[in-house]
């Protein structure tokens, strides 16, 4: 199907051939961190057919018209009698055939009717215009770059700038005591000089009266008053690349997500509180439904929120649990019996065993040379490419890759936690899952009902 695809910002007006599902939602991710304005997206074949897919992200809400996918700044109101009215009820994430183009009410978020839309271009216009989007795309992804560079310099030498200006500070404070020091010291001279031609019995017989002078007290020197002044900035200079690349790197990742525990997965033997974000193993088994979506062996539960698509970042504090285990897992993985922990049953995990051995869950298991005792550990979600990475995340300026799954993912992931047996009370320390902060995450369109 040829089409048009019609970019309403300014006068930007380009054209794709072909978009499938997953292209399309890979075009949306690219321009989303960088397009804030009213975006629209009109989409037309050449005999008036088209196929809509319900994309969007969650704060946008998307809409479907028959020949137009639309992403204002908020809802879409399809007019009524038209398809984006019937399209209310459509489940998101289907395919949608929309039926031949005709004459009637117009789209309230376009303002023309269905027959005044172009018509297709051709095929080298829409290679060009495919080449403009992505030549774009690129100047805009490096123009954020470089943002965030000159954010990091300015960073940089306003510390250094500060650090001057203390040392400075620090040596008009020791030059200003210099000078009252040196005065003291001529007022001492002039005390002494009175003395100049008396007589050896007469100094010493004045001595006592002389010595406790006031102008001979002060004139004392002061000890540990002067110190040396150099510039040690904290930063060798060898350093500033690495140093800074590390800083871009957490910048460039989407910001923390907000998650929450879902109680219904929770293992009865888990404890849930500070409004789901917190969980540790108990002593004694709650009574809870069984249900299917519930762990009934192992000490497990999941978030609230899984995700199919996107890049996504959260961190768990893990403290000082002798045993525990992170990750991700399918949501069409058995909840039932023990967990077959594997990428191969859907599960992608690591954790630490006996407060000792830290190891991801791999074909086999794999032991992993972690520096210290992560307090914080990162996880980073890259769902298109198959990613899925851990950090420590003790410092936030400095995330220490721990390991990366390399997978073909399919369906919904769900972030796991797994607070392992209490050990009876030794391993009842609980895991939480912080606050996030920072601006939104960088996510790929969620479909959301009209």
């Amino acid at each position: 199907m040829e089409a048009e695809l019609r970019v309403t910002r300014g006068t930007l007006v380009i054209s794709l051939q072909s978009l499938l599902s997953r292209a399309f939602q890979t075009f949306f991710q690219l321009w989303n961190p960088v397009i804030k304005q009213n975006l629209m997206f009109t989409l037309v074949s050449k005999d008036g057919q088209k196929e809509s897919h319900c994309v969007g992200t969650g704060s946008w809400g998307p809409s479907l018209c028959p020949a137009t996918v639309v992403l204002p700044l908020g809802p879409h109101p399809g007019s009524p009698g038209t398809v984006c009215e019937h399209l209310a009820g459509v489940s998101p994430g289907t395919w949608v055939p929309g039926p031949a183009r005709s004459e009637g009410p117009s789209c309230q978020a376009l303002g023309t009717p269905r027959s005044a839309m172009a018509p297709a271009l051709t095929r080298p216009s829409l290679s060009q215009n495919e080449s403009d989007v992505f030549s774009w795309v690129i100047r805009s992804e490096f123009q954020e770059l470089h943002r965030l560079v000159d954010e990091e310099k300015a960073r940089c030498l306003e510390g250094v700038e500060g650090h001057t200006r203390g040392l400075v500070a620090s040596l008009d404070m020791q030059l200003e005591q210099a000078q009252g020091a040196r005065e003291r010291l001529v007022q001492a001279v002039g005390v002494l000089e009175q003395f100049g031609n008396e007589s050896h019995h007469e100094f010493i017989r004045k001595y006592h009266a002389m010595a406790s002078s006031a102008e001979l007290q002060q004139a004392r020197p002061l000890e540990g008053t002067f110190s040396p002044i150099s510039f040690k900035p904290g930063l060798h200079q060898a350093d500033i690349k690495l140093t800074a690349w590390k800083r871009l790197f957490r910048k460039v990742l989407p910001a923390p997500e907000s998650l929450k525990l879902d109680p219904a997965t929770a293992h009865p033997l888990l404890e849930l509180s500070k409004g789901n974000t917190v969980v540790q193993c108990g002593l004694l088994a709650q009574r809870r439904a069984s249900q299917p979506e519930r762990f009934d062996y192992s000490t497990c539960v999941l978030a609230s929120r899984g995700f199919s698509c996107g890049r996504h970042y959260w961190e768990v504090v893990v403290g000082s649990k002798s045993d525990w285990r992170l990750g991700v897992i399918k949501g069409t993985a058995s909840r039932k019996g023990k967990l077959s922990k594997s990428p191969g049953h859907g599960v992608w995990l690591i954790g630490l065993k006996e407060g000792r051995v830290y190891e991801a869950f791999g074909c086999p298991r794999a032991p992993l040379p972690v520096a210290g005792h992560p307090h914080r550990i990162g996880v980073y979600l890259h769902y298109e490419q198959g990613e899925l990475t851990f950090f420590d995340a003790d410092r936030p300026d400095d995330l220490r890759p721990l390991y990366t799954f390399q997978a073909d993912f399919q369906g919904k992931l769900y972030p796991i936690l797994d607070t392992c047996w209490h050990e009876r009370g030794s391993n009842s320390l609980p895991l939480v899952l912080p606050p996030p902060s920072g601006p939104s995450h960088l996510a790929c369109p969620q479909p959301t009902k009209l």
